[in-house]
Parts: C-alpha cells; sequence; structure tokens
C-alpha cells in the first residue's frame, strides 16, 4: 500500500472515531438529562409528601439517579443541584448524628453545582444555607452576597437567603444586610403563611442582628402592602 493510500486510510479511521465520540458524548449527555428530570421529578414527589417513608423513598430515589446520571455527564449542575437538594432535605429531618455527615455532603454538592453554574443565584442561595448549617458563616456570607449579585430578588428562594443570613448575620457586609432586609420587606408583603415564616426564624436560629430586622419588617406597614 502506498504512503498516500495509507495515509487516507488512517485520515478515516481518525474521522470515525471522532464521530463515534461524539455520539457516545450525545448519547451520554442525553441519558444524563433523562436522569436529571426523573430526579426533579422524585424531589417533587419528596416536597408534597409528609414526612415519613414516602419522602425518605422519595429522596433515596433522587439520589439514585442523580448518580446514574453523573456516571454520564459528571458535569451537569442540574445533577448536581439535585444532588445537593436530595441530600439538605435527608439532612433536616436526619438525626443529630447524621446531620453533619449529611450536611458535609450537600455543601459538595452545593460547591460542584455552582462550579458548572456560576450564575445561578438558587444554586448560590442553596450553597449559602449549607453552609450557615454547616456553621460555615463567612463562607455562607459570600455565598449569600454572590446570591444577591445575581438575583436581588426571588419568591422562589427568598426564604432561603433569610436562613442563611439568620446564621451568618454578622459577617455580612452592611449592602448585603440591606438586601436581606428589603427582600423580607418583599417576602412579608406577599401574606400571612410568609411572615409566620419569618416570625419562626425571628424566634429560632436567627442571629439577634437579623431578628432586630425582621421586628422591623413585620411591624412596617408598608412590607404588608395590600395583604394587611
Amino acid at each position: 500500500m502506498s504512503v498516500s493510500a495509507l495515509w487516507r486510510a488512517g485520515l478515516s479511521l481518525a474521522l470515525l472515531a471522532f464521530a463515534i465520540a461524539i455520539l457516545v458524548a450525545k448519547g451520554g449527555a442525553l441519558l444524563g438529562g433523562y436522569e436529571a428530570v426523573y430526579a426533579d421529578n422524585a424531589l417533587r414527589v419528596a416536597t408534597q409528601a409528609e414526612a415519613g417513608a414516602a419522602r425518605d423513598k422519595a429522596l433515596v430515589e433522587a439520589l439514585d439517579y442523580v448518580d446514574a446520571g453523573l456516571g454520564f455527564t459528571p458535569n451537569d449542575p442540574r445533577l448536581w443541584s439535585a444532588r445537593a437538594e436530595a441530600l439538605l432535605r435527608q439532612a433536616l429531618s436526619a438525626s443529630e448524628a447524621a446531620r453533619s455527615k449529611l450536611l458535609n455532603a450537600s455543601v459538595e454538592a452545593s460547591t460542584q453545582a455552582a462550579a458548572f453554574a456560576p450564575n445561578d443565584g438558587s444554586v448560590q442561595a442553596r450553597l449559602a444555607l449549607v453552609l450557615a448549617l454547616a456553621g460555615e458563616r463567612k463562607p455562607a456570607a459570600g455565598a449569600l452576597a454572590r446570591s444577591y449579585d445575581l438575583d436581588a430578588a426571588s419568591d422562589i428562594f427568598g426564604h432561603r437567603r433569610l436562613e442563611a443570613a439568620g446564621r451568618a448575620w454578622m459577617e455580612l457586609d452592611a449592602a448585603t444586610q440591606r438586601r436581606v432586609a428589603g427582600e423580607a420587606c418583599v417576602l412579608a408583603g406577599r401574606g400571612a403563611a410568609d411572615r409566620a415564616r419569618m416570625q419562626r426564624l425571628r424566634f429560632g436560629a436567627a442571629d439577634a442582628g437579623l431578628a432586630l430586622a425582621l421586628d422591623q419588617v413585620l411591624a412596617d406597614g408598608a412590607c404588608r402592602g395590600a395583604q394587611g
């Protein structure tokens, strides 16, 4: 076989290998995407279920789907976010002995999600919360500030930011503290359920600084708006 023929044969094999690699990558991404959807569905079931066996089973299923998906697409932020969320929910209902381990695992998954989705404010909000729950107050304050930079106000994950702020208040700069108070005002205007949730935080784990800010918000008629 001539040198030219050998070169053409080598090029053909290289192109074939490249095409196969693309197909494999696309197939893996598709399978990973399916697993992300399944994990989200399992988390939705867990959200709607009461505490107990049904919710525990849904969270385990979510983690199983996530682990399967990460085998195909290890850089998918949706999968890491689902993993972080499932672990966080397990931690919140776990025994004291298991809680720390689950929170640390959620911190790791949240950090991965933030690395692969640096512009997602909800990812930073979760990271701030799990760091705060794990006692990492200063890193939690940094994640909280980044969350506000990415999404100034949120009806979806705003309460999580209040929870994080309640545990890391003294580490927040003045600008972030003002943002927390502003978001609390918006949430207070949504209705009685939101104000009750803020009251539980105020009398629960909130730092004294946030407790005072929440007192001011809850007493401010302007924050109640039409809800009154």
